[in-house]
This record gives structure tokens, C-alpha cells and sequence, in this order.
């Protein structure tokens, strides 16, 4: 008896079991058919900048499982028609996915024009590297833009003030200039900034007024400082403490008289006193 009902005992563990087995294996299988579908897409044979017009040879293609394909990737068939001749917008890593939005819409051509967002300007000023953070003001980097000058029309160095026209700018484009002969001039690069329009203005302005100082931020912080203007004063102190007024004159004080006109206010002399003694007695004139 005992025998018998532990022969049932594992007839039943042994259906079970491979009740489980089965459904296991399906959900594998099922998982398995999942992701083993692929498809060939187009990737860059090699490092893309902004501003460069894709050409063939810059792309390849590779086998890509379905489920990890954004949704603006190329597939290899489209190639030629959807990403040949496009501009590059966003920079693009070698053997990196080629995606819609890191291109120029098709037919807006290369180079930096399709870049700029509508409504803005770009703008660009040269300065040395020195002042440009030491060569870390790079294409995407936000930055504060300052000028330094002298305000005073006759140039007195104690006028010289440092102002910051512009915050947390984006560098579209930051390359080294070169000279006529093709060489790189040494430390001097030229900076390409996107600014609205009247911003534009503002910094072309200041590049004929002074010089153009850049300071780096981080790309995180996108609250503006408004910084006070630092002068010389502020610097060496003692007789040099003068606290420019930025050509503000004072308005001229004016009075109304009794014939409805208005005159300036005129200084009235201080009568003299003379006081005049007579033996005893003393007395005080006026003239």
C-alpha cells in the first residue's frame, strides 16, 4: 500500500515538473525570437564635425538588433537618397549611429547656416587663447562675455572699466585662425557665438570699444549673475578710487524767479563787517 502510493506520488511530481519545463522553454524561446531580430543600419565610418557635409565614404553599416534602434536611425537601403549630402549638426563619434536630428534638413546644404536657429545670429570675434580659458571654450561650452575699456574721452587709466555684456552664450564653433600661408596663427583662435539679434549688435560693438574677455560657465548653471562693473579703483585703492559715471552728467539745477523764467541760482557775496570804536562806545557796520 505504502509502495503503491509512492509510485502516484512521483508519476504526479514528474508531470509537474514537466508541465514547468515546457513552459520555461517557451517563454526562453519566445525571448530568444525576440531579440534575435536585427536590422542593417547606417553608421559613421568615421568621426563627423559640425559643419561637414556627409559624404559616402564617410558612412558604413552595421547589424543592429531591432529592439535597441532609436526611432530617427537610418536604415542601410535609404542610405544614399535619406543621409548622403546632409549636413552634420551635432557632432558625431566613429562607428556612431547617423540619426535625423544630429543632421541639417535635407536640402538645407552644410557648414554652419543650418545650425543657427531661427531668430538667432552668429557672431564671431577673435581673441587669444589666454583669455579664452586656456583652450577649453570648445563648439557647445556656454560662456560670459566681457570688455574691458576706458570710458573717460580723454583716457585717464583710472577710468578703465571691465563690464560683462553677455551671459551664458553658446560657442558654436571655436577653430584656431589660420594664417596666410596655411599655418595655425599661434594663440589666436576664433570663436563663434550664438546671440540674438540685438545681442549681435551689442558684441560687435564692443569688439571696436575694447577687449573681448570670455569666461567658461558650466552648462548647468543658466541663472544670470549681473555682475557690477569692476573698475580701476577697485584694484589699487587710495587716489585712484574713482567710481566712474559712465558719462552721466548732472542735470543742471534750476530756480524759478518772479518773472516766470528760470534763471540758474547765482552766488550771493558774503557782506564785510567792520566794527568801528569811539572811546567808549563800539559799534558793528555792514558794507
Amino acid at each position: 500500500m505504502d509502495r503503491r502510493r509512492f509510485l502516484i506520488i512521483g508519476v504526479l511530481a514528474l508531470g509537474l515538473a514537466g508541465v514547468i519545463s515546457l513552459g520555461v522553454l517557451q517563454i526562453l524561446k519566445g525571448r530568444q525570437q525576440g531579440t534575435g531580430a536585427s536590422r542593417r543600419v547606417v553608421v559613421a565610418a568615421r568621426a563627423l564635425v559640425i559643419g561637414q557635409q556627409i559624404e559616402e565614404s564617410d558612412l558604413t553599416t552595421a547589424e543592429l538588433p531591432t529592439s535597441q534602434l532609436p526611432k530617427d536611425v537610418f536604415l542601410a537601403e535609404k542610405m544614399k537618397q535619406e543621409v548622403v549630402g546632409r549636413g552634420v549638426i551635432i557632432p558625431v563619434s566613429e562607428r556612431e549611429l547617423i540619426l535625423n536630428s544630429k543632421l541639417a534638413p535635407q536640402g538645407a546644404g552644410a557648414g554652419l547656416p543650418p545650425k543657427i536657429p531661427q531668430g538667432m545670429r552668429a557672431v564671431s570675434v577673435r581673441v587669444r587663447e589666454d583669455i579664452s580659458v586656456a583652450g577649453f571654450v570648445i563648439a557647445g561650452t556656454r560662456v560670459d562675455v566681457m570688455l574691458t575699456g576706458n570710458i573717460d574721452e580723454m583716457n585717464d587709466p583710472k577710468m578703465i572699466t571691465t563690464v560683462t555684456i553677455l551671459e551664458n552664450v553658446e560657442v558654436l564653433t571655436a577653430n584656431q585662425e589660420l594664417q596666410s600661408d596655411g599655418t595655425p596663427k599661434r594663440d589666436t583662435t576664433v570663436v563663434t557665438l550664438l546671440v540674438a539679434p540685438i545681442d549681435a549688435q551689442k558684441l560687435t560693438l564692443a569688439v571696436t570699444q575694447g577687449k573681448i574677455h570670455l569666461s567658461l560657465r558650466n552648462p548647468l548653471d543658466n541663472q544670470d549673475a549681473k555682475p557690477k562693473h569692476s573698475y580701476y579703483g577697485e584694484l589699487y585703492g587710495g587716489e585712484g578710487s574713482v567710481i566712474p559715471n559712465f558719462g552721466i552728467k548732472p542735470a543742471p539745477v534750476r530756480v524759478r524767479m518772479g518773472g516766470g523764467r528760470r534763471k540758474p541760482p547765482q552766488d550771493v557775496p558774503k557782506p564785510h563787517v567792520v566794527q568801528i570804536i569811539r572811546g567808549e562806545k563800539s559799534e558793528t557796520k555792514s558794507f
